[in-house]
Formats: C-alpha cells, structure tokens, sequence
C-alpha cells in the first residue's frame, strides 16, 4: 500500500515539475530546417525543456494559418522564450524586440552574440524599442497572445541553435527591463538595477537644480510670459523648414530618375535635410525681427531645458531605459543655465546634440531601410519626429545667440549670415556630389 501511495506521489511530482519547468520553443515554417533541427530534442538540458514545432505559415503573404491555429487552441503555460526560424538566404536578422514582450536580457544576449549580429542588434535596439521600427506581422502576432519571440530571419545551422541552447541553459533569471548601445563599436547592456538607479539619480539632480533655480524661473517666466506663443510658432517653423527640405529631397530623386538613390547614400540625405533645415532657420532668423519674440537669453535657455525634460519624460514613458538618451543634454544645458563664461556655453551648446548625432550616424551609416524612410521620406511623422528632436537644441541656440548679442552691445548678423550662406554652399556641393556619384 505504501509503495503504491509512494509511487503516485513521485507520479504527481513529476508532472508538476515537468509543468512548471520553463520550456523553450523553436518553431519553422521550413521542412528541410525542421528535419535539421529535430535532433536537437534529444539533447538533455537541466534549466528548460525543448519543444520544436513545424508550422504552416508563409511570412511573405502574410500568412499565419499555422501559428494562429496553435496560439488560439494551445492552453498550455507560455513558453519562456519562443524563437521562430525563417531560413531565408541572408544573413540572419532578429525581430521581436520590443517594449511589450520582451525577450530576457540574457536570452537576447546569447542569441545576438551566437548569430553575430551583436553591434547592429545594439545600434538598431533604441529605434526598435520606441516602435519607429516597424513591428514584423509575425511578431505582432505572438506578441498579442503575451508570447516573447525572436524571429530569426537568414541562414541558421544546427550547430548554431545547439550553442545557444548550450548557452541558455546556463540561464537562472534574465531581466525584463533592459536597454543595449553601442559606444565606439563596444557593445553595451544596462539591466534593470543600473536603469533605475541611473534614473533615479538624474531625477534627483532634476529636481534639485529646479529647487535652486526656481526663484529666477519665476522672474524670468513673468517678465517674459506673453513671449510664450514664441515657443510653438518655432517649433512649427522648424517642421516646415523640415517639410520643405523633404520636397526638395524629393526633386533630387525624381532628377537623378533612381529610386534608389537615397538607400545608397543615406547618411549624405540625412547631412543634407539637416542643412536645409538649419539654412532655412538662419535666414528666417534674421527676417522675422527679434522685437517679435522675447529677447532674453534666459527666456530660452529656461524652455530648452524644460522641452528637453518634457522629451525626456517622453521617451521614459514609451520605455524607461530610451529616457537616458536624452540625459546628455539635459545635463548640458544645465551646466549651460549655471555657467556664465561665453566660451563654456559655445562648449556646451556644441556638445549637447553630440549623443543623438552618433545615434543616428551608427543607424544611417549601415542603411536601416525603415529608420532612412522615416526620417528622410516621410513628410509628416518622420519630420514631426525631427521638430521635436531639435527644438531644444535649437532654443538653446537662441538663448546663445542673445547672449553673444549682449556681450557685443548688439547683434552682428553678418557673421550668422555668412554661416547661413556657407550652409548653403555646402547642402549644394554635397548635392552635386551625391549627383555625380549617382551617373558613376
């Protein structure tokens, strides 16, 4: 009696092992991969079991027959991490990564290192988690189901799958929250715990610097109040100038008769929308009179500190980690609100952007085809985006130029003017170029 009860106790511990063991899903739509990789069921692994699935699906009609079936009559606990093979003939690509299912830092990690895809994954991983690259069918799918999945797109062996499983199975926690970049082609993660204190700290620093400096805030704002409608004027006036220098992107293309020109050459487009952006706005600058807007440094400075704040809640908000992109320049024009030598602030005011230039050097430099349409392409949101991007930049360089006018006694626009028409000869000597290279 007792080695019968015995026995249906060790029964009924095994099943609740195996239930509550995490499980690792591999699923293709490919029958040669899966005839590949079944094998790999057969191997042991101490920290999750294995499960490889073949489905009907076919990601290029956007057909899903396959996992729909599966996500809608599977009742089973989810799987710790589901990595889905598309073998097509490229080199491998990762999808999936985004803000809602979010595979574990760790499993990310393992599976990027072992594919190679390290330094573009970390490049590409802020423009992935904010959603401005747009999300794979796929992986909308199984992400509406809460299932955390990497699509790997491109050619994948079985040797490859057994080192990340090799890999993975060393895995105890992995944390959810995480954020990964990429410093002079150094890759680096910040998990939860550094995300939070580093968050925490500048919040902080935040909110002391507004306690310190809030009496002249107070002054400054009612001295200035029925200035305020300068801000949105500015930045819609930064979006046209953004929307013109679009058009003018789109005459390029249509003269050289190559579609593809932009795709080629993406970071001269990006150099060159900037520049007719900032010549437009320094010529502007000078005919609309400054007895229009308020003519106190302070004034800017002040609302280049609160939009970049505002920017940064923003992006903490759409993911807490993307909010550390913009504490550099936060803590640049603090430093520059504190510090009254003229020079400093020039240091200051040309440092500031120096993060968010090497983001999207890094993007544009290897050709992220949905990040080059966006921001070059797209009349509307890709130049809302950059608007609001630049405005605190470009109040900080207000608030600059007031100060260099009062040191002065009086503006000298004929420097800003000459700045204005060497933008000018530079956006068209990097047009020709771009021209020229395209009839090569």
């Amino acid at each position: 009696m007792l080695r019968k009860e015995f026995l249906f106790i060790f029964f009924l511990s095994f099943l609740f092992y195996a239930y509550s063991q995490d499980k690792i899903q591999i699923i293709t739509n490919n029958s040669d991969k899966y005839s590949e990789i079944l094998p790999l069921e057969n191997l042991q692994f101490e920290n999750f079991s294995l499960e490889i699935l073949l489905f009907d699906d076919n990601l290029l009609t956007n057909n899903f027959a396959g996992s729909i079936n599966y996500l809608e009559n599977n009742y089973e606990k989810a799987p710790v991490l589901t990595i889905y093979i598309d073998p097509v003939n490229s080199e491998p690509k990762i999808y999936g990564i985004n803000k809602k299912n979010l595979p574990g830092m760790d499993f990310t990690k393992i599976i990027v290192k072992t594919l190679n895809i390290e330094e573009e994954f970390a490049r590409e991983f802020p423009f992935m988690i904010s959603t401005i690259i747009p999300k794979n069918s796929l992986t909308q799918l199984y992400n509406s189901y809460n299932r955390d999945i990497a699509l790997i797109q491109g050619k994948t062996g079985y040797y490859t799958f057994k080192d990340i499983l090799d890999k993975i199975n060393t895995v105890q926690n992995s944390d959810k929250l995480y954020f990964v970049f990429n410093i002079m082609n150094r890759v680096v993660y910040m998990n939860e715990r550094y995300i939070i204190y580093v968050f925490a700290t500048s919040i902080l620093i935040i909110m002391l610097f507004l306690v310190i400096i809030s009496k002249p805030v107070n002054f400054h704002l009612k001295e200035n109040f029925k200035f305020l409608p300068a801000i949105p004027f500015k930045t819609m006036q930064v979006f046209i100038n953004a929307f013109i220098s679009t058009l003018v992107i789109s005459y390029i293309v249509d003269y050289s008769q190559n579609n593809q020109i932009i795709y080629q050459s993406p970071l001269f487009f990006l150099i060159i929308k900037i520049l007719i952006i900032l010549f437009i706005y320094g010529i502007s600058f000078h005919i609309v009179k400054d007895s229009a807007f308020s003519n106190s440094p302070y004034f800017y400075m002040l609302f280049s500190f609160y939009s970049s704040f505002i920017l940064f809640l923003i992006l903490s908000i759409i993911y807490l980690p993307l909010g550390l992109i913009q504490l550099w320049p936060i803590f640049c024009t603090i430093l520059f609100i504190s510090i009254k030598n003229i020079k400093v602030k020039n240091l200051l005011f040309l440092l500031s952007p120096i993060l968010h230039l090497y983001i999207f050097y890094q993007n544009f430099l290897y050709s992220d085809f949905s990040i080059i349409s966006l921001f070059i392409n797209s009349k509307y949101l890709g130049n809302i985006l950059i608007s609001v991007i630049l405005m605190p930049f470009i109040l900080l360089h207000e608030s600059l130029h007031r100060f260099i006018g009062r040191k002065r006694k009086k503006h000298k626009n004929s420097i800003d003017i000459l700045v204005s028409l060497l933008t000018l000869t530079v956006t068209i000597t990097l047009i020709a170029i771009v021209l020229e290279i395209n009839k090569m």
